[in-house]
């Protein structure tokens, strides 16, 4: 009798371990990019390349002026260019003595969950500026939790870039 319930338990506690680190809600979505965002404030490109899938793919289009690029990255490749990135922006932040050289926010304006709560579409807009630089975008994501860990999995942007207006 003991065996048969430890069974029950060890069956439990697996059930509840694979249907509930799979799933999400709105809430987890939203605390997700809040991390990003202060990971992004704090120039942390790892914090960045860990919240991605394996699979990851981000897919961009950038409009400055009259030009119009279209761009398509894998995770390995959004991890190198983040940490060229953030260690130029580290660079610039230690030569104007501790100041951040950006400003960054982003607005999550709308989760739409999946049936199975597996994965999430997220609508997103962010705004980033730099010195002599502003740039605005708007995406729609996927986000995926696995084994009670969320990543992003698929990213389609849309990024206006140009002057700084002040």
């Amino acid at each position: 009798m003991r065996v048969i319930g430890l069974l029950l338990v060890l069956a439990a506690v697996a059930g509840f371990y694979w249907l509930g680190g799979n799933r999400l809600d709105e809430a987890q979505v939203r605390d997700f990019y809040q991390r990003a965002e202060q990971a992004m404030l704090a120039l942390d490109d790892e914090t960045l390349c860990r919240m991605l899938a394996e699979d990851f793919e981000q897919t961009t289009v950038t409009r400055a002026e009259s030009n119009e690029m279209r761009a398509t990255m894998d995770k390995a490749g959004y991890c190198r260019s983040t940490a060229e990135t953030t260690q130029q922006l580290r660079q610039l932040r230690d030569a104007m003595r501790g100041n951040s050289p950006m400003r960054y926010s982003q607005t999550v304006v709308s989760v739409t969950l999946a049936p199975d709560r597996r994965s999430a579409d997220v609508e997103m807009r962010a705004t980033l500026e730099m010195p002599g630089m502003r740039s605005s975008s708007r995406s729609r994501d996927t986000v995926v939790r696995e084994r009670w860990r969320m990543y992003a999995l698929r990213s389609n942007s849309v990024v206006w870039v140009g002057p700084a207006y002040r």
